[in-house]
Order: C-alpha cells, then structure tokens, then sequence
C-alpha cells in the first residue's frame, strides 16, 4: 500500500470515475465535460490514426467538391458557347453577344413581325383573350390602347372591370393588373 499525501490524493479523487456531487451540487455543463474528455482521449496516441484518417476524409470531400464545380464550370462555359455559336449561325448580322437566349428571342420576334405572323402577346392574340371573356350583348369597349405587348383596357364601369378582371385573371397564362381606372393586361414572361 502506498502513502499519499493530500495532494496525491486529491488528484486521485479527481481522476476517480466516481462522482457523489448529487441534487443542487451536480455540474451543470456535464455534457461540456463529457466533449471534453472525448477531445482529450482523441488526443492520445492511440488515436492518431483515426484522426489522419479523418483529416483524409475531409480533404478527400473537399477535392472532390472543388473538382465537380471545376466540372459543372466548364459545363456551363460549354454550353454558353454552344449558344453563342447558334446565335451567330442562324443570326449572322448580330455582332455582339451578351445574352444569346435572349437575342435569339428578339431576333426571331423580329423575323416573325416583319412576316406577318401574330404571335403570342400581340394585339390579335390579348384581344382575342378578351373577346372570349367578354359577356354577350355588353357594348364593345370603349378605349383600347396596345404598346409593346401590354393592352391596356380604359373607360370601362367599375363593375364591368371588376367583372373583366376576375375572368381575365382565371387565365394562367395572362397577367391582369388594375392601372388607375384601366385594366392592363400582358403575357406572364415564362408564356412568351
């Protein structure tokens, strides 16, 4: 048997696994304590190589995130430029490329009216959308003005614009919006 003086044995209580702290006197952060006798025990050499091969982990993921955005990048260049080429075969006459999809669209908007053919957000097609909803024997509107895809519909009562409005707006592919007395209607941008 082995003598120890108070401070030996004070110690020796210390590193007991024994704890009589019970009611008021309990540690409040036993979970803190417990992370930190796990982070002290992964500090012993017997856990090195877990801790390599955790730190291998982690940089394996990171590689290998790093390399699938490396990846997805020049997907999407490779793409862009696809665009860019199919743009400048179709349209020869546009010199400078910012947005391909959207000065495709323009370009071919651009054929479409200089043919002749009505497409979708002209005046044919919104008031054709109107003519549908529109109650039979109603006089025909009033004032009707078209600019740049957007038709607006002024002069009309109170009630008969509350009434446009409601049937116009069942419609998922228009946009109806009140301007003042008017009622503006237009295609949904994801319809054009």
């Amino acid at each position: 048997m082995q003598v120890l003086n108070d401070t030996d044995r004070f110690w020796a209580a210390r590193e007991a696994p024994i704890n009589l702290l019970q009611f008021d006197l309990t540690p409040r952060q036993r979970g803190w304590r417990r992370v930190h006798q796990a982070w002290q025990t992964l500090q012993t050499p017997t856990w090195r190589p877990f801790r390599w091969g955790l730190v291998g982990l982690i940089a394996t993921q990171v590689i290998g995130l790093n390399a699938m955005a490396w990846q997805q990048s020049r997907a999407i260049d490779a793409r862009k430029a696809e665009q860019e080429a199919l743009l400048r075969q179709a349209f020869p006459q546009v010199r400078v490329v910012r947005d391909a999809r959207t000065q495709m669209v323009r370009e071919t908007e651009a054929l479409r009216g200089g043919a002749g053919q009505v497409g979708p957000g002209d005046l044919e097609d919104l008031l054709g959308a109107v003519a549908r909803v529109w109650p039979p024997g109603e006089p025909p509107l009033p004032n009707i003005r078209f600019e740049q895809g957007r038709l607006l519909l002024a002069g009309l009562s109170p009630p008969q614009r509350a009434q446009l409005r409601d049937r116009l707006a069942q419609d998922p592919v228009l946009r109806v919006a009140e301007d003042g007395d008017a009622l503006q209607l237009s295609l949904r941008p994801d319809n054009r």
